[in-house]
């Protein structure tokens, strides 16, 4: 059930919003009440975020931006531009960094589907996306939740990679 008594007027945020001390906290809330909340509103909460502004942790619906602003602005114009050039050349570019990360993800998929693959793409594939891993851990660029989903996605296709792999040198 979602709480009501830390409801908190945010003044960057112009509205109400609930206030968690710990990422953890924000993170369980997510666990146990986004399914009941998009019932209530038809918004699921995906993510927590820490409010400057609060000085606390909020959780929200949208998803993480994936745009040079967005970047600059969280990292400073040098390290934003670097960070934003580096992902965008290895996933494209689009409104959020989960969704291209998934939309990457399914691509390595689709090159595992086949009887006979092409190890030296997916190979590549595996290999730049181990690099997007890295920055995101790095950078803190994804919330726990979305970001164990996606690694478990990457690690099954891994997986299948590893075993065709096997069978071709068997």
């Amino acid at each position: 059930m979602k709480p009501t008594k830390n409801n908190y007027y945010c003044q960057k945020c112009k509205r109400a919003k609930i206030r968690f001390e710990t990422l953890q906290e924000a993170i369980l809330f997510l666990k146990y009440n986004a399914a009941e909340i998009e019932q209530q509103t038809g918004k699921r909460p995906i993510r927590a975020y820490y409010c400057e502004s609060c000085r606390c942790w909020h959780v929200t619906s949208k998803p993480v931006t994936f745009t040079l602003q967005h970047f600059r602005h969280k990292f400073g114009d040098e390290k934003g531009s670097e960070l934003f050039d580096v992902l965008s050349d290895i996933l494209g570019y689009n409104s959020g960094l989960e969704y291209m990360l998934s939309k990457k993800i399914k691509e390595l998929r689709h090159a595992l589907k086949f009887t006979t693959i092409k190890i030296e793409k997916c190979r590549s594939l595996i290999l730049s996306l181990i690099n997007v891993f890295e920055i995101i851990v790095k950078e803190n660029l994804l919330d726990k939740v979305s970001f164990d989903t996606q690694l478990k996605k990457f690690n099954e296709q891994c997986s299948i990679f590893q075993l065709k792999t096997q069978a071709l040198t068997c």
